[in-house]
């Protein structure tokens, strides 16, 4: 579970007034040491949160150059449709 803003306000407030990381962090309902790396940093989490622009793995279909029966859809080369058969 990700840690909202208003957690890590309510763990920083609550932390200036006690001093203590382990009252706050029960006070804004999250872990210890999640509320350690908070309170050192002195972020909230959408501040600290880095989009990232790199690829976590190869593109499967990057040699994928055309579809498998060219641009139509139907292995057989040509569409139908219900009204093709009916008096035509």
């Amino acid at each position: 579970m990700r840690v909202t803003d208003r957690q890590a306000g309510k763990l920083l407030m609550e932390y200036q007034k006690s001093g203590e990381v382990g009252m706050a962090a029960l006070k804004a309902g999250m872990h210890r040491g999640t509320a350690g790396k908070y309170t050192a940093r002195g972020l909230l989490p959408s501040q600290g949160r880095v989009d990232r622009d790199w690829l976590t793995r190869l593109n499967p279909f990057e040699r994928v150059t055309e579809e498998p029966w060219g641009r139509n859809r139907e292995p057989w080369g040509h569409t139908f449709s219900a009204f093709s058969f009916v008096g035509g």
